[in-house]
């Protein structure tokens, strides 16, 4: 219960609407808050907040933190301009840094960013992935030296542009028929396409961006972590 009314708290105020019967529509539009982080002096919360875009039919993930030392504080966007969707807040060990999963305009593919948690709304970004495929997971070593990274790579693959490419043919291809040779071949809405979520390694640069981490996880024919709800708890 102490959970869900802290978690509750941290949704931004929004001007009172005219009363009405809660119906399905306030459901959809409710903001969702989740995955909730402490900074590591305990000072502040950095958070995941799930808004709709009723018109786009789509849900809009955003990151933001707030101050457990001032009364009354008021919530603040990450980087407000800087990304279209950010997930999975992370703090780096001293506290001056968040670090999210993130894409934008430019940027379309899910890669890991760090943020200036000092500056707010207007903190520097640095991509700190720059990977032809979308990362799913992250974790940082407890020093913040060095990073795990979970992607979906083909096992056969010798490196991350191979998945790419196989990846693009197939997307060139107008044939649709897939022939399977083994299970699992589907789970939820997702069919099965070969790609296995593999686990990869990289020290965090300074400046720069992470192009060629190593995989740790070769010959292993599982999800790490597993699907469809693992995550970096895992």
């Amino acid at each position: 219960m102490r959970f869900a009314i802290a978690a509750f708290a941290l949704i931004p105020a929004v001007a009172a609407a005219a009363p009405h019967p809660f119906d399905v529509h306030d459901l959809v539009m409710m903001e969702r808050v989740s995955d909730p982080q402490l900074s590591p002096d305990g000072k502040r919360v950095a958070y995941q907040l799930r808004r709709t875009d009723y018109e786009a039919n789509k849900g809009v993930n955003s990151v933001w933190v707030m101050s457990l030392s001032e009364r009354n504080a008021t919530p603040v966007r990450l980087a407000e301009t800087a990304f279209t969707s950010q997930t999975s807040p992370r703090w780096s060990p001293d506290g001056g840094s968040v670090y999210v999963l993130g894409s934008n305009k430019d940027e379309p593919s899910t890669q890991v960013w760090r943020i200036d948690a000092s500056k707010g709304s207007n903190g520097a970004v640095q991509r700190l992935t720059n990977l032809p495929l979308d990362v799913n997971n992250y974790k940082l070593s407890p020093d913040g030296k060095q990073i795990l990274l979970s992607v979906d790579v083909f096992p056969d693959c010798a490196d991350l542009a191979c998945t790419k490419k196989r990846l693009d043919e197939k997307a060139a291809n107008k044939a649709s028929g897939v022939l399977y040779d083994k299970v699992f071949i589907r789970h939820w809405d997702t069919w099965a396409d070969g790609r296995r979520s593999q686990l990869f390694i990289a020290d965090v640069p300074a400046t720069g961006a992470i192009t060629a981490p190593r995989l740790l996880t070769k010959g292993i024919d599982g999800d790490v972590p597993s699907k469809p709800f693992g995550d970096d708890g895992e």
